[in-house]
């Protein structure tokens, strides 16, 4: 049992590390999308 909810509880984790991984890629590419923008307004 105890080594069940280990697992579960491991799985649990590299789903969050999954997710911290998408939002990162989100965020950069948010930031790019931004640069991008800025220097169109600024030319």
């Amino acid at each position: 049992q105890l080594e069940k909810e280990t697992n579960e509880i491991l799985t649990e984790l590299t789903n969050y590390d999954k997710e911290n991984i998408n939002l990162e890629e989100r965020r950069k590419h948010a930031i790019s999308k931004l640069k991008k923008v800025t220097m169109t307004i600024s030319t």
